[in-house]
């Protein structure tokens, strides 16, 4: 309740903004010795649509914000004026409004004192003294579950953790937030029905006390009915194949939104539609309806490119995505550059759960031009991928055949088949360029001549990164390393595609791509400093070092630079300019260029 309301026009109209605010000074001094709260100069509130204006004394944060947002709609005035009754609605009003700012806070016994200057001028002022008073606390907590569900762990939980105890500050917030956790975890649990039977505070404000009642209904439990797909090229035995879950299991809108992102990231379909057929509930089952329309069965794609890497580079690709009724796919795609040039076909086969595993036959044929080794080569492959989660794995036998030189030594013919596995985990809140998050990447392949192989050899490399955003300042820390060894005698037995090489724009940018090695050994690592500015637009500066050698000492190579880097749909765009800083003759100087996810 507001315990005093004052209304005070002690000032008389006058011409003449001098004068007005020579009164406005010694009125404030006056309140400054007569209630200390008060400081000087005042902070004035004035809303756009008005001349009046307003100020808030002994309150802050929250509970002044929501105090204005209930002002500014009293105060609004769609002509800029208001007249002498506006005034007095105004100051009648305001009050209950205040209170009504500060109860969901828990203060419900405010003192609030208003005062008036200026009345009629153009230049009025109302003083608002607030004085909070003594905060509601929860004096007792009832939470009462019915219905099929009122036993179950995951609502017993939400009793459990309920944000508001007795004893806690009477906060409308928790309150709200507590009632909702019902209701979403109800949906979520297939409870399809539950309901708030009751929900209230109590509020005894002569005792000034609140106790909280919820009773919530649970109703009974719905489970998945029966799915049915509309006609498309594709066998029905196939399409549920994606399903993520059974007949006779709960009913989660989850598992729905899980079927149509798996149906999206097949790529074999344009329009998707999956939809519970509540009208056709039997008994407690929900029938589920799924419709599909198929994408062309084929496609071509196109790209054109630069990047520093690579050189001016283009791609021409061919899509068939219905070759069989059963889900099968096949591609092809050729690339070509400065420094490499690329065609490769696979034939794709989806796996038992399509939406996280498939094989592939992959033929590739490339040829390759670093600045110390040439290479043809030729591969066959036979590849198993899986990925769940923030997991994703690839397991390969392969059949490698490579012409290649290195450096002045003499031509080679490697035939080398070797198995191969990769792991990747991925935890970001934006794989395309994440805020913070990282990645942790482990390889491992080997051959040997019992094998046929024409070497013996065993490698293994780990990449690491990490990106960190500090919000006050919008800062973006990041960081990666990579660290390899191959365990071969010679390593000029092994081709130029199975060496490690160092150097480029995702490696030492202060030397060219490839430049550095082959060697045994790879170490690289780098630390980057980058600064928005505007919107998606970052300046940015680095320290890079790495090396791919064969023997110790460790000889790292360094550089430095600093560019801009904007933030694309399809990952950010980079410009940089790198310096080598161990680099005795040529131009130590390069510019960088590259686009695309940096995790």
């Amino acid at each position: 309740m507001v315990k005093h309301h004052e209304v005070i026009v002690s000032i008389a109209q006058r011409k003449g903004k001098t004068f007005f605010l020579s009164l406005l000074l010694l009125l404030s001094l006056f309140t400054k010795f007569s209630q200390a709260e008060l400081p000087l100069p005042l902070p004035i509130k004035k809303t756009n649509e008005s001349d009046l204006h307003y100020t808030l004394q002994g309150i802050k944060g929250n509970i002044r914000k929501n105090i204005d947002t209930r002002l500014s709609v009293l105060i609004k005035d769609d002509k800029g004026y208001i007249s002498q009754s506006r005034y007095r609605q105004f100051m009648q009003e305001a009050p209950e409004q205040i209170l009504k700012a500060m109860q969901p806070f828990g203060y419900y016994k405010p003192s609030i004192r208003s005062t008036l200057i200026g009345a009629g001028s153009p230049h009025a002022l109302v003083i608002f003294t607030i004085t909070k008073g003594p905060r509601m606390k929860v004096s007792s907590l009832n939470l009462i579950l019915e219905g099929d569900g009122k036993n179950e762990p995951f609502f017993q939980d939400i009793i459990n953790h309920f944000p508001l105890k007795p004893g806690d500050p009477l906060l409308v917030k928790q309150y709200n937030e507590g009632k909702q956790r019902f209701l979403d975890t109800a949906t979520q649990q297939g409870y399809l029905k539950a309901q708030m039977t009751e929900s209230q505070i109590r509020i005894d404000l002569e005792h000034y006390t609140a106790d909280i009642i919820i009773r919530f209904n649970t109703g009974s439990r719905y489970y998945f009915g029966p799915v049915s797909f509309s006609k498309t090229p594709f066998d029905e035995d196939y399409l549920r194949r994606y399903l993520t879950f059974e007949r006779g299991e709960p009913f989660t809108p989850d598992s729905l939104t899980q079927l149509q992102d798996a149906l999206s990231n097949s790529d074999q379909f344009k329009q998707i539609s999956v939809v519970p057929e509540y009208e056709k509930i039997q008994g407690q089952e929900v029938p589920v309806l799924v419709t599909l329309s198929p994408q062309p069965s084929q496609n071509y794609t196109f790209g054109a490119g630069y990047g520093t890497d690579t050189g001016v580079r283009g791609t021409i690709g061919w899509n068939l995505l219905q070759l069989t009724p059963s889900g099968h796919k096949f591609q092809a795609l050729v690339q070509a550059s400065q420094l490499q040039n690329s065609a490769q076909a696979q034939y794709i086969i989806p796996g038992k759960h399509p939406a996280t595993e498939e094989y592939a036959i992959i033929g590739s044929v490339y040829n390759l031009d670093y600045p110390s080794s040439k290479s043809n080569a030729a591969q066959l492959s036979a590849v198993y991928r899986k990925h769940k989660g923030n997991l994703q794995q690839n397991y390969a036998m392969n059949l490698l055949y490579e012409h290649y030189t290195i450096d002045d030594l003499p031509s080679q013919n490697a035939f080398i088949p070797y198995p191969s596995a990769n792991w990747k985990i991925l935890e970001a809140d934006n794989p395309i360029f994440a805020k913070n998050g990282y990645s942790l990447t482990f390889n491992a392949q080997g051959s040997s001549k019992a094998l046929a192989s024409t070497a013996n050899f065993a490698q293994g490399e780990i990449q690491a990164k990490w990106v960190k955003t500090l919000k006050a300042t919008r800062t973006r820390l990041y960081t990666r390393a990579d660290l390899g060894y191959t365990a071969i005698s010679d390593i000029n037995d092994l081709p130029p595609s199975l060496q490690f090489y160092a150097g480029g724009s995702q490696s030492v940018r202060g030397y060219t791509y490839q430049s550095l090695g082959p060697g045994k050994i790879l170490m690289t690592g780098s630390v980057e400093w980058q600064q928005e500015v505007i919107k998606n637009g970052y300046i940015t500066f680095f320290y890079d070092a790495g090396n791919a050698f064969n023997d110790t000492p460790i000889d790292l190579m360094r550089s430095v630079g600093g560019g801009i880097m904007w933030v694309t749909p399809i990952g950010p765009l980079r410009l940089s300019l790198a310096k080598a800083l161990d680099q005795e003759d040529g131009n130590p100087w390069h510019v960088v260029f590259s686009m695309g996810p940096d995790l």
